[in-house]
């Protein structure tokens, strides 16, 4: 059982453990794109704990989402927490980070540091290319689609740069499905079949399904879904969004 609630303060950093204090041991996440992630925790407390949160958000979110735990571990025990992706959807592709906050009934808390894992599909076969920009995932492609694909990525924005003096703020991350099926399976529930590219602005994410050998979708499709996250983070303003003509003619 738990709580789940919004937390939008900064994290000052881990709090150690003084004497006495509730130990946190050893702290990971399993990440299954795109059904789970499961955190696990191991905690040694002298005394009984009063609460144990897991807090936790999404690369470039500044928001953490906290999650308490009902059922307490007692004495030298684990913790466990299964986030539902498929209800709390996370894109394929981006970094999850979190952090665990134990406190006893006598009121002394430890923190734990913030680790990070990957949400990808463990069932893909992922090659990772980064350059100074971008980083790009593709599952399964052979090196004429990897060599392809970079330089679309590389040069969509060169042209942004000089053509429209638009350039990334952030490193972007483009996410690539060679299997139509699994790709859909990797969109947020609901989506049109016919969506073959989906760029979370907010994320600094695209993810896409490209066809194996396809050249020219892959200069149509990158560019365009490129495209969509430089401009973003160019005009980002927390009081408007860009125009829709603007953001999809370009």
């Amino acid at each position: 059982m738990f709580t789940l609630t919004a937390w939008t303060h900064p994290l000052s950093g881990p709090v150690s453990a003084a004497e006495g204090d509730p130990i946190i041991g050893q702290s990971t996440a399993v990440a299954v794109a795109p059904e789970s992630v499961t955190f696990t925790l191991s905690v040694t407390s002298d005394e009984p704990l009063a609460r144990v949160e897991l807090l936790w958000r999404a690369a470039a979110d500044q928001q953490y989402s906290l999650v308490r735990i009902a059922d307490l571990p007692d004495g030298d025990d684990s913790v466990e927490y299964i986030l539902d992706t498929r209800l709390n959807y996370i894109p394929p592709g981006v970094d999850v980070h979190w952090v665990w906050q134990v406190t006893d009934a006598g009121g002394d808390m430890t923190r734990s540091t913030e680790d990070t894992v990957t949400y990808l599909d463990p069932d893909e076969d992922w090659t990772i290319v980064t350059t100074a920009e971008a980083e790009v995932y593709w599952s399964d492609a052979d090196q004429s689609d990897a060599d392809a694909i970079v330089d679309a990525v590389t040069r969509t924005l060169e042209i942004m740069q000089e053509r429209f003096d638009v350039a990334t703020q952030r490193p972007i991350r483009v996410v690539l499905y060679r299997n139509q099926n699994t790709f859909a399976d990797a969109l947020p529930p609901g989506s049109a079949e016919w969506i073959g590219g989906q760029a979370h602005t907010d994320l600094d994410i695209f993810v896409a399904h490209l066809i194996p050998g396809s050249t020219s979708e892959i200069r149509r499709l990158i560019p365009h879904e490129i495209a969509h996250l430089a401009l973003s983070q160019e005009t980002d303003n927390p009081w408007t969004s860009t125009p829709q003509c603007l953001d999809e003619g370009l």
